[in-house]
């Protein structure tokens, strides 16, 4: 067998720390993580499209990795449920921009349902719970019509 490298997660991670830095990428940028390096940062990773998993993010200063529903703040790794984290994906996808709660609702459960709205609402505030820790980062309800998952550049909540 030649030339695989095994490397830990936290060696990968504090590569991905150092090159983010190296380019200047400020608190509001989400930086796939890849092989390929920052050669297409911003983007979705093009391997993670070609395999139909998503590249793990930097969101503010906590690490999501959606394929392992992981998120990493300071050295803690949390884990998420499926649900949220296929919430927390779709609104890091759209990062600053409002997403709308029927698109999760029929994107994460399938349909729109009263129950499923309901259920949306607790993941929510369990997934805004689970983010408390890194200031940077906010999920802010827009009533009636969705989400944003917001990067705070002062480092402060509203």
């Amino acid at each position: 067998m030649g030339g695989f490298i095994l490397r830990t997660l936290a060696e990968s991670v504090g590569d991905v720390q150092k090159s983010v830095a190296r380019h200047d990428v400020g608190p509001r940028f989400c930086a796939p993580l890849c092989i390929d390096g920052p050669a297409h940062a911003g983007e979705v990773c093009p391997a993670s499209r070609k395999h139909g998993g998503s590249s793990p993010s930097l969101l503010g200063h906590t690490l999501f990795n959606p394929n392992l529903a992981t998120i990493e703040y300071a050295g803690r790794r949390q884990h998420l449920t499926v649900r949220q984290s296929d919430i927390l994906l779709l609104l890091a996808q759209d990062l600053g921009d409002i997403v709308e709660r029927d698109f999760i609702l029929e994107r994460v459960w399938g349909n729109a349902s009263y129950a499923n709205s309901l259920a949306l609402n607790v993941q929510i505030s369990y997934l805004r719970h689970l983010l408390a820790a890194d200031n940077t980062l906010a999920i802010t309800s827009l009533k009636k019509r969705g989400y944003v998952l917001e990067v705070k550049t002062d480092g402060l909540k509203r």
